[in-house]
This record gives structure tokens, C-alpha cells and sequence, in this order.
């Protein structure tokens, strides 16, 4: 359960399934269960150095984003500790790349500027 984890980095993303995808490929993440991310989500990630928004390549999923790295810089984490997975033009998801795409974009997570 989330509110006894702690560690370096997790993901967050949408939908169970997506989190589930990445567990099984070895990436500790979370869902949000939707596009909105709570006070309660907040305080649950503080066990967490580093939190990288994975939502859905959609515009929906951006808006999001943009909004949920606010709220985590607005709860005092660094600029750093916020990053943003982005995947190849046609992959939506977490759940449509593969193992190796997962890599090479965790990898290659970006900060939130």
C-alpha cells in the first residue's frame, strides 16, 4: 500500500492497468484512479524522493499533468523531484510501450519546468 511506501522515484499514472504494467516490468507506480490528484495523494507520495507524472499522451492527460506538477511544487518539492515521462509519438500509455520503450522513457524522464 501506498501509505507505507517509500523509496527513490515512483510513477503515477490514470488507470490501475497502467500501473500494473509497469510493477510487472520493475517501476514502482501508482494510479490515480483518473486525471485528479487530492491533498490525501499528495502527503502519500511525500515517502518518495522523486514523483514522475505518467499520465496518458492525450491532450487530457497534459492538462493534467501540468496541473499535478503544480500541485506537488505548491506542496514544496523541488523543481527536480517532479519529472514528466514522455513516449515516442503514437504510444498513449504506459500500457501500449513496450518493456524496452518503459526504459529508454524512465530513462529519459524530464524534470517539470
Amino acid at each position: 500500500a501506498l501509505a507505507q511506501a517509500s523509496g527513490q522515484l515512483i510513477l503515477i499514472t490514470e488507470g490501475p492497468l497502467d500501473a500494473i504494467w509497469l510493477h510487472e516490468n520493475g517501476f514502482p507506480a501508482a494510479a490515480l484512479l483518473g486525471l485528479n490528484m487530492s491533498h490525501e495523494h499528495t502527503v502519500l507520495l511525500n515517502g518518495f524522493a522523486e514523483v514522475c507524472i505518467a499520465l496518458d499522451m492525450d491532450d487530457a492527460g497534459m492538462v493534467a499533468a501540468d496541473s499535478i506538477k503544480h500541485r506537488l511544487l505548491n506542496s514544496g518539492r523541488l523543481m527536480s523531484q517532479v519529472t514528466r515521462l514522455e513516449l515516442p509519438d503514437g504510444i498513449k500509455d504506459v500500457g501500449e510501450a513496450t518493456p524496452e520503450i518503459l526504459e529508454w522513457a524512465i530513462k529519459n524522464r524530464k524534470a517539470q519546468v
